[in-house]
């Protein structure tokens, strides 16, 4: 019997071991858990909403940044709003530095109807979802893009910006642009419009309406050729009138 307990003793301390040895090496079930729960949603950020039409030549893009408040401790969750008709296309973290920006899984969640990407930042206060497929439509010429907004996540400001490819004319802009429009480096124009603070539920529509080329313009290619028809004329003109005044010579 003394055998027996001291082997059942031996027993229990070599299993004590292992289970030491296995906690130092992969760590508590507790503190697994713990490493995987999720991170805290922030729900006070800054969220800036850009409309882009023909950002592919046939199609609109939308592209929304979250700008979560500078004290906030990372990681942290964010939440996007799923425009309608929108696909998801690039979700990640807009990076402060040189470096590329870095891409994030997500999942797209329902809440009462309502759908927006979840996805975590650990390294920048900026997120970004860029969103495709919205329709461009051709009307007597006229390029058509439309934006159905509903705020599905909770943002302490919304701010709504128009994004219009280079060499445009005729834009007409709703709700009105606020100021000037400014351009950027590739001669695109970036027009400014509200900035609401919006609850969950409220909607926003957007609609643009622009022509392609210069437009009818002092540097447009129709003034240019009528410009060179009238100085082709007026060379003509000059040609004639010098043959009919010219002297003539003896022999003539």
């Amino acid at each position: 019997m003394n055998t027996l307990k001291i082997t059942s003793l031996r027993t229990r301390i070599a299993f004590l071991l292992i289970l030491v040895a296995m906690v130092v090496t992969f760590g508590a079930p507790g503190l697994a858990y713990s490493a995987q729960a999720p991170a805290p949603l922030v729900e006070d950020g800054i969220m800036q909403v850009m409309l882009f039409p023909a950002v592919d030549g046939s199609s609109t893009a939308v592209l929304v940044q979250y700008e979560i408040p500078s004290t906030t401790v990372l990681p942290a969750r964010v939440r996007i709003p799923v425009p309608a008709q929108a696909h998801v296309g690039w979700v990640g973290e807009i990076s402060l530095k040189t470096g590329p920006d870095t891409q994030r899984d997500y999942e797209i969640k329902n809440e009462g109807g309502r759908e927006f990407v979840e996805f975590t930042l650990s390294e920048s206060k900026t997120g970004q979802v860029d969103f495709s497929g919205l329709p461009l439509t051709n009307e007597k010429g006229a390029l058509n893009a439309r934006l159905e907004w509903e705020q599905s996540s909770a943002a302490k400001t919304t701010v709504f910006e128009v994004r219009l490819p280079s060499k445009v004319h005729d834009v007409k802009i709703s709700p009105k642009p606020q100021g000037s429009p400014d351009k950027n480096e590739y001669g695109e124009t970036l027009y400014s419009l509200s900035s609401r603070d919006m609850k969950i539920g409220e909607k926003e529509t957007i609609t643009v309406s622009y022509k392609e080329g210069a437009g009818v313009g002092p540097f447009s290619i129709e003034n240019l050729l009528i410009g060179l028809a009238a100085a082709l004329g007026v060379v003509a003109l000059v040609l004639i009138i010098f043959m009919i005044k010219r002297p003539k010579k003896r022999g003539e």
